[in-house]
């Protein structure tokens, strides 16, 4: 359901993919490790022999220089100059001239996939400063016009060491796209410059080698098969209304307003769900147009069609292990669960797990629990069988979503945190709260996370909630060949429940860097009231909360 082009996922799989280099049996040479953090991904150079320490820090320094001298946002780097030279040439080294030439060959051959011009794209999206948005079209159709990198003009000069680079005023480019790749090379370069006969770089998975290994064997590097897989997942997703209420809903009232129709509630984040492999949000009501409602303070419903809320946004999977799936009785919930499987998009509840295979044949298991009636004796005597057969399934991850704790509540309780972590220990691979309605700390637990809540995030049930904080919980697995799957890394996007301040209008929206650093201290806050609070039994809290990816995969 990822709308994503097939032959982009190929290319990007196989530049992401791990690269294993034994560097053991290297007899007892001389050897210099170090690992840098540049251009935006770990770095990590090997030299071997005397020259060792000279061969690093050459190819460190040339790093560096290059990291300087292409970043777009830097005043003093040479990519900002031709982004701003307002059509005029600018000179430029061998380096970057020779990375221009690069990229505009793969332009050539790709029939202008690849193209450098896309940067102001990207940045209008929020991917260069994480500050996601959704941008209109009108934006997006004033900036196509700056986008073609047949227009950029690399000229020689008397100089034989520089070039000319001339591209229209309207136009701006980031290296980003073969700059790891570049570097690699003259950082081999460097070091054989001083004098290395043998050494390994690789820069965020472009590895490069230097002669032999010291035992005078051949470098063998090997693809060790694994994918990289990306998981969000969100809170509480409520669409429709309550039924007891004759009047129009206010969702409905909403959905009136709105140009694009039933698309609104998750189009600001949309494109974020869409560039991961599987959307998991707590879908808390029904998709039903049955009368029969139940004796409960709320009733909430939509009409079957409502689905499109979930399935034009990219969402997969759904919770229905909550306190209001069952809100018009065995016929509404049955009603949903059809409605869920026509459209395509799977569900785990109180009927069984369920599985999502992504686009690269990675099967994920899905359970759902919700412990309410002093059902937590039961959910411990099950949860081991449950995971162990979807094990046996073929799934190489197993998550675990718990309807749990108090409402309102910002801290776990007491019960919480013993459940979640034997979850963890029965071998699920993520654990994702809700009920409380407010965003709690992550922890964690034997270098797995428990989200203890995610909070609200296209939520119909208030019209002016007292707290619009929320976020968007990510995480990335490396899954091998044999089925097993490691962390890879986690982040989160901070987010409000609403696109305005005062008034829920139930679409979920990436907050700006103020709005984010404000989210950010106050789970700071919160992490501190759940450590001491358990301070016994001692908890790890996600500390700090990162919002970007740390490895470029």
């Amino acid at each position: 359901m990822k709308h994503t082009h097939l032959h982009t996922r190929l290319l990007a799989l196989l530049l992401c993919c791990a690269l294993v280099l034994p560097l053991s049996a290297c007899g007892e040479a001389k050897s210099t490790t170090q690992q840098i953090f540049a251009m935006d991904t770990v770095m990590d150079l090997t030299a071997y022999g005397k020259k060792a320490d000279d061969g690093i820090n050459a190819a460190i320094s040339i790093i560096n220089s290059m990291d300087t001298l292409l970043d777009p946002e830097n005043e003093r780097s040479k990519t900002y100059e031709i982004n701003h030279a307002m059509g005029s040439p600018v000179v430029v080294n061998e380096q970057i001239a020779k990375m221009l030439r690069t990229a505009l060959t793969v332009y050539e051959r790709t029939n202008g996939a690849f193209d450098l011009t896309t940067y102001p794209l990207s940045k209008l999206w929020g991917f260069i400063d994480q500050n996601y948005r959704v941008p209109s079209d009108a934006e997006i159709e004033r900036l196509l016009p700056c986008v073609d990198m047949s227009k950029v003009q690399l000229a020689a000069t008397d100089d034989s060491a520089n070039s000319l680079v001339t591209m229209p005023a309207d136009m701006a480019l980031s290296f980003g796209a073969v700059a790891k790749g570049c570097a690699s090379d003259y950082a081999i370069q460097a070091m054989r410059a001083a004098g290395v006969t043998s050494g390994v770089v690789s820069l965020g998975g472009n590895v490069q080698t230097l002669g032999k290994k010291p035992d005078g064997s051949d470098w063998r590097v090997q693809d060790d098969g694994s994918v990289i897989v990306t998981l969000s997942a969100t809170g509480d997703v409520t669409i429709g209304g309550d039924t007891r209420k004759r009047s129009q809903s206010i969702f409905d009232k909403q959905l009136a307003q709105e140009p694009l129709g039933l698309d609104f509630p998750l189009s600001n984040v949309k494109s974020i769900f869409e560039a991961d492999d599987l959307t998991l949000v707590n879908f808390e009501g029904t998709l039903t147009n049955t009368k029969s409602a139940t004796k409960n303070t709320y009733s909430f419903a939509a009409p079957p069609e409502y689905v499109q809320v979930l399935t034009s946004a990219s969402v997969e999977a759904v919770s229905l292990e909550n306190n209001h799936v069952m809100d018009h009785g065995k016929a509404g919930y049955q009603d949903t669960c059809d409605t869920l499987s026509a459209a395509g998009v799977a569900y785990s509840g109180h009927l069984g797990a369920s599985t999502f295979t992504t686009e690269t044949g990675v099967k994920i298991g899905m359970l759902a629990y919700q412990t309410f009636n002093g059902n937590y004796k039961n959910i411990y005597a099950a949860i081991e069988g449950d995971i162990k057969a979807l094990r046996d399934a073929g799934c190489a991850l197993v998550i675990v979503s718990y309807h749990w704790g108090e409402e309102k509540d910002y801290v776990p309780n007491e019960r919480q945190v013993p459940l979640g972590r034997a979850t963890i220990d029965a071998g699920a691979d993520l654990v994702i709260g809700h009920h409380s309605h407010r965003m709690n700390p992550i922890e964690v637990y034997k270098g797995k996370y428990i989200c203890y809540s995610l909070g609200n995030f296209s939520f119909a049930g208030n019209g002016r909630p007292d707290d619009m904080d929320t976020y968007i919980f990510q995480q990335r697995f490396r899954v091998y060949p044999d089925g097993t799957a490691e962390n890879a890394d986690m982040r989160i996007i901070p987010c409000s429940i609403s696109s305005q301040e005062n008034v829920n209008d139930f679409k979920p929206t990436p907050k700006d860097a103020d709005g984010a650093a404000a989210l950010l201290a106050r789970l700071d806050k919160l992490n501190a009231q759940f450590e001491k609070a358990f301070a016994k039994t001692g908890v790890t809290a996600v500390s700090p909360y990162p919002t970007a990816w740390t490895y470029a995969y």
